[in-house]
């Protein structure tokens, strides 16, 4: 790694677009979730909105746009003309990271600033993988791209004010409904001191949100999509990058070497069900069930899901969100102490609550989920000891077969 540059420190601009911005399309994209991570399907063009970078002198303030959002949208930008962060920066710190990030509007940096400063060490040693964020009215999911090598966050995350959500899409996340013809239902949340870690909140409403509201469902999805930036370039290859090749090449030549994250679990640790693999299919990306996922009730879904090593069902969408969804639990126990809860049911009775046929909090205890969540941040951050986590894991708890799904939350009872 090369030794932090002195760099002038750029000014975060607050309220004030720059003299000429660039006209670019923001795409709503499926999250890379849905199919392997960062090779998202085509998605519709949606009305130009201004993109800028929201520190304005910053050293590749005038590639970062260009580089993240373009309009043919498959351009990928020469590494050496927007290297990530770790080609130069051995531990980037967050005036690094602000550097780097592109908005639609002034609020969006603001707030990804202020939310950084609520997180783990961890994440900015994570962010020597990225080559930008992008931060944008349409970005709705959240998703990382290897096009770019960027990740692109949804501002839903982060408004407060009923001000700031007026200038959000509302577009709901295309993926609900899928799969609400099956015989069995897979829940899961995440809980913290026996309620739930954070509330949802409408963008259609008059509601309003305070700071502490949105650090955890913040904190979740940037463990998550930090995970996928890390994975498909890991920091102990960015010093075998040919910097004349576009980051896309680039990471796909890591790829290739077989050195990514996701490939060294599947290749160590993989996931057996074929049977999870279908209904993630099936709920997450809307293929059609095959009769045998149809005849399948909860007593069949815990045989298989119970037995394998996924923490929850979108383990199965990809070998990329395998990798993300375990660190994401693992990050948020260990910096927060929340925990995720997941549930196998049949579908509710109208008007009644999903009942629990099996469940569990903390899964990642389980010692085959701990073994594979094990590997993934060996992988992900080579030069951080987890010992003393893995060490303090108990196992996983029971939830009361047959009770009512939301009165599980709290297990003192």
């Amino acid at each position: 790694m090369k030794p932090k540059p002195c760099h002038p420190t750029g000014r975060i601009r607050r309220g004030v677009r720059p003299r000429r911005p660039l006209n670019l399309c923001l795409c709503l994209c499926l999250c890379a979730s849905l199919l392997a991570c960062g090779e998202q399907a085509q998605a519709p063009k949606l009305p130009p909105a201004l993109a800028y970078p929201a520190v304005d002198d910053a050293p590749y303030a005038d590639r970062l746009v260009p580089c993240t959002y373009n309009i043919e949208g498959e351009m990928s930008c020469p590494v050496k003309d927007l290297p990530p962060l770790g080609l130069q920066i051995s531990e980037p710190t967050r005036p690094d990271i602000m550097q780097r990030v592109a908005i639609s509007h002034a609020w969006m940096a603001t707030r990804f600033e202020q939310l950084l400063a609520r997180m783990p060490a961890e994440v900015f040693l994570l962010a020597r993988s990225l080559t930008g964020v992008v931060i944008g009215s349409h970005i709705r999911p959240s998703y990382y791209r290897t096009q770019t090598g960027a990740l692109y966050l949804d501002p839903g995350l982060m408004w407060l004010s009923r001000a700031e959500k007026r200038t959000i899409n509302p577009t709901p996340d295309q993926r609900n409904g899928f799969g609400e013809d099956l015989q069995f239902r897979i829940l899961f949340r995440y809980v913290l001191n026996n309620r739930p870690a954070w509330n949802k909140y409408s963008l259609d409403d008059e509601s309003e949100r305070q700071f502490d509201d949105i650090v955890h469902g913040f904190a979740r999805e940037l463990f998550h999509e930090l995970a996928h930036v890390a994975d498909f370039l890991p920091a102990d290859q960015l010093g075998s990058i040919d910097q004349e090749l576009t980051i896309h090449a680039a990471i796909g030549q890591i790829g290739r070497r077989k050195q990514q994250v996701s490939q060294r679990l599947q290749a160590d640790a993989p996931l057996r069900s074929s049977r999870m693999t279908e209904y993630a299919n099936v709920r997450y990306k809307g293929w059609a069930a095959s009769a045998e996922l149809q005849a399948m009730g909860p007593r069949d879904v815990v045989d298989e899901f119970s037995v394998d090593g996924a923490n929850t069902a979108y383990n199965y969408v990809s070998r990329a969100e395998d990798t993300a969804q375990l660190f994401e639990e693992l990050m948020l126990d260990r910096s927060f102490g929340i925990q995720r809860d997941i549930a196998i049911t049949p579908p509710p009775e109208t008007g009644q609550d999903y009942r629990v046929h099996w469940g569990q909090r903390h899964r990642i205890a389980e010692e085959q989920v701990r073994q594979r969540a094990s590997l993934v941040v060996q992988g992900l951050l080579p030069e951080v000891d987890f010992s003393a986590y893995f060490g303090s894991l108990d196992r996983a708890e029971a939830l009361p077969a047959g009770a009512d799904w939301q009165t599980t939350v709290d297990s003192s009872r």
